[in-house]
């Protein structure tokens, strides 16, 4: 039975839990501009990972953002048990009416249950890690083959009892006015080189595009008229940045900063090319223009999902998508140079057309 909206659409006050990681945080977004737009009087408040704190506060509905660190805390949980202990009393002062755990994971639940109020969440055969729900007060089936957005969506769906049917995709950021779309005057060096994104890092070794694809994508666009930016998240994706970058007086390496500054320049910028991270992710509920490169893993379940946005991704072996973190092949067949071999057929001359089909032209 779902929960009456007669009985929780009044003055409501809800913890979500959604921890992490940045790709699985933009994924909740639209749910939240649902459960605004279908009660607008429940107040919800964010539980999540410190570092992603910028994009729970960007979303109008978001009351409070709470931080949790447990991605530092399981190094040492003994010299962390204060910084627990003054969290668990933070959310029960809150005295919430409800708990969503939104992440069907171990983690997620433990900090629901820290909150002493009544969880609500995905059953076994649709979570994660299936044991989560024993932490659970009561439990919703959301199909596994939906995408994590829409999963997300139906989840809060069933347990504020309203329908997404008729609600359009709203990630809640704001949508860029065309004129904006397509900046044409961009302060520093380069005056009047509309500025894209090239998101080249990323976790596992499969998902990474090779060098030399980035090298002649990053010739295309800066003969094209274009500067390219490179952002850098560890000294290893600087390192590659640069090297990228060397031969280009129109590519730049980025600084190393935060979410927030990120957010800054994906507003301004024309266009972004990513593989599988979750900037991509950020890039997509923004409504900045991109495309996606994808070898190893699944677009259909966790890809960028809706906006502005085209997926590329290799279809030239039977393994595509294998979810592997390492590619299986210690020798590309056919003595192919390109390696993780899935992207032999995703070219920089594929990718950058695709890029400019999506983007406005520029005004002069």
């Amino acid at each position: 039975m779902a929960i009456y909206r007669d009985r929780w659409c009044g003055h409501l006050k809800v913890l979500l839990v959604k921890l992490s990681s940045l790709g699985d945080v933009v994924h909740t977004l639209a749910a939240l501009t649902d459960l605004q737009s279908a009660c607008p009087e429940v107040q919800i408040d964010w539980a999540v990972e410190e570092g992603l704190v910028d994009i729970a506060e960007a979303h109008p509905a978001v009351n409070e953002v709470i931080q949790v660190a447990i991605r530092r805390w399981r190094n040492s949980w003994v010299r962390c048990r204060g910084e627990i202990i003054k969290l668990r009393q933070r959310l029960r002062s809150n005295q919430y009416d409800l708990v969503v755990d939104a992440q069907g994971l171990y983690k997620s639940a433990l900090v629901s249950k820290l909150a002493s109020a009544s969880v609500y969440g995905l059953d076994g055969s649709s979570s994660r890690e299936p044991l989560s729900r024993l932490f659970y007060s009561k439990t919703f089936k959301v199909a596994k083959s939906a995408h994590a957005v829409e999963r997300t969506r139906r989840l809060f769906a069933l347990i504020f009892d309203y329908s997404i049917s008729s609600l359009p995709l709203d990630y809640g950021l704001g949508k860029r006015p065309l004129v904006e779309q397509l900046p044409v005057v961009v302060t520093g060096a380069n005056p009047g080189r509309p500025e894209l994104l090239f998101f080249h890092g990323t976790t596992w070794a499969s998902k990474h595009w090779p060098e030399v694809r980035w090298h002649e994508l990053i010739e295309l666009a800066t003969t094209a008229g274009y500067t390219v930016q490179l952002p850098h998240g560890n000294d290893q994706e600087r390192d590659r940045a640069t090297a990228l970058c060397a031969d280009f007086e129109q590519a730049k390496v980025l600084p190393r900063e935060g979410i927030a500054g990120l957010m800054r320049r994906l507003r301004q910028c024309a266009g972004v090319v990513s593989v599988d991270t979750g900037l991509g992710h950020l890039a997509v509920a923004l409504d900045v223009p991109l495309v996606g490169i994808y070898g190893s893993t699944n677009t259909a379940l966790t890809g960028p999902y809706g906006g502005r946005q085209q997926l590329l991704a290799g279809d030239n072996l039977a393994c595509i998508p294998c979810l592997k973190r390492h590619c299986q092949y210690t020798n590309p067949p056919d003595n192919n140079r390109i390696y993780p071999p899935c992207y032999t057929d995703v070219t920089a001359a594929r990718v950058f057309n695709q890029l400019l089909s999506l983007m406005p032209e520029p005004s002069t």
